[in-house]
């Protein structure tokens, strides 16, 4: 393997995800995905850090490319957080700060927020942004989260901070109102939201938003969060135990939530102990994120649809052999794009690894090319049929291995 060549090719493409999240609100990829290719970007890196090119993402905020509206400059930053995807790395978070009493919470997949209020009355709301600079978002908001308090009952500047998401159930319903203009899942949802110039419209089209908070603070030090606010939900804990069980209730409640979550944060509690732990460029030292992984079964790849509305395309669909898998029986799942479909050497006959990951469509995680038999088909869209069906493949949904 070329390795120049592969750490550009993996610039340019998360550069390019990143572009399109923050610009448009929507990501071809899903975010396990996106995830995947960041992680192989720094492993990559972390061996050559000579050939780590200078418009390299990584340890950097997410953010867009330029923020094209009116901005503000954070009063503490916004930042990314360090990422564990196993219990050893959350454990050595842990002993890291022993003697610390720890919070864990829900991390939910949406759009970060902070929520300013003077004397009670709500001043601004920004995005994360770059980190140290958002971008002013208080009338948008205004429109598709209702539920937003404008005022608190607390003297003195406030500032909450928190995670606007998209409800499943309020992704299905417009999606299913509005098939032409579908929304790829919750978190791109809620991100393309805020990026609408008429939100107005967006409001009318019942494209709404909740707002959960995380913390607040006065002037830097720590306060409750103020009442009218949906809080995440969080455990306090002192031991590595308690930090391991607080994670899994977490995870073990998350397909029954009307939100979507991918994991838990477990920082130091106490804030003095936060701010002590310092700062690198783009992550705190008192903060880790724990991912869950997605859940995914083993099926069959049966048929592609490739629907087109009065206005345009929608993401193509496939039918699976019926599989359980994260609390429902699955037998649609979305493909995404084309270019997924290529990237993953989707064909139809394929045994597929069907991935859920509490969004309310599932998609193809990749296929398992080591189990074809040379009767698969290629997917080729076809512009003058809906479905892309082999007559071989349509009688024989049985034949589902590693069901």
């Amino acid at each position: 393997m070329d390795v120049e060549k592969r750490i550009a090719e993996l610039t340019a493409e998360v550069k390019r995800l990143n572009d399109l999240y923050y610009g448009t609100g929507d990501s071809p990829l899903p975010d396990a995905d996106y995830d995947a290719l960041k992680d192989e970007l720094a492993a990559l890196v972390a061996e050559h850090p000579e050939l780590e090119p200078a418009d390299s993402p990584l340890g950097k905020v997410n953010a867009p490319a330029e923020l094209v509206g009116p901005t503000v400059r954070h009063a503490r930053p916004m930042l990314s957080l360090a990422k564990a995807t196993s219990e050893e790395q959350i454990r050595t978070f842990c002993e890291r700060f022993g003697g610390q009493v720890f919070r864990v919470s829900e991390k939910l997949d949406g759009l970060s927020l902070s929520v300013v209020y003077i004397d009670g009355k709500l001043d601004y709301v920004a995005t994360r942004g770059t980190g140290t600079v958002g971008e002013l978002v208080t009338e948008k908001v205004r429109h598709v989260i209702p539920g937003l308090p404008t005022e608190i009952a607390a003297p003195g500047r406030i500032e909450v901070r928190g995670e606007a998401v998209m409800l499943r159930s309020v992704w299905a319903a417009y999606n299913e109102a509005h098939p032409d203009r579908t929304l790829t899942n919750p978190r791109s949802g809620a991100a393309g939201t805020l990026v609408l110039k008429d939100p107005e419209a967006a409001a009318k089209a019942e494209r709404l938003l909740r707002f959960f908070a995380f913390g607040a603070d006065r002037e830097g030090v720590a306060v409750e969060i103020p009442a009218g606010f949906e809080s995440v939900a969080q455990y306090v804990g002192a031991s590595v135990a308690e930090v391991m069980d607080a994670i899994h209730e977490i995870g073990g409640r998350r397909d029954g939530l009307d939100y979507d979550i991918d994991g838990a944060v477990v920082r130091l509690h106490e804030p003095a102990a936060f701010d002590a732990a310092g700062f690198n460029s783009a992550e705190p030292r008192g903060a880790i994120a724990f991912k869950y992984p997605p859940e995914e079964k083993l099926t069959t790849l049966l048929s592609v649809e490739w629907p087109v509305g009065k206005i345009g395309r929608v993401p193509p669909r496939a039918k699976v052999a019926p599989v359980f898998v994260g609390g429902v029986t699955v037998e649609n799942i979305t493909l995404h794009n084309p270019r997924l479909i290529r990237e993953r050497d989707l064909r139809i006959g394929d045994t597929v690894a069907v991935v859920r990951r509490g969004d309310v469509i599932p998609f193809a995680g990749r296929s398992l090319p080591e189990r074809r038999d040379g009767s698969e088909v290629e997917i080729v869209r076809r512009r003058t049929a809906r479905r892309a069906v082999p007559s071989s493949r349509c009688a024989a949904p049985a034949r589902s291995a590693g069901v």
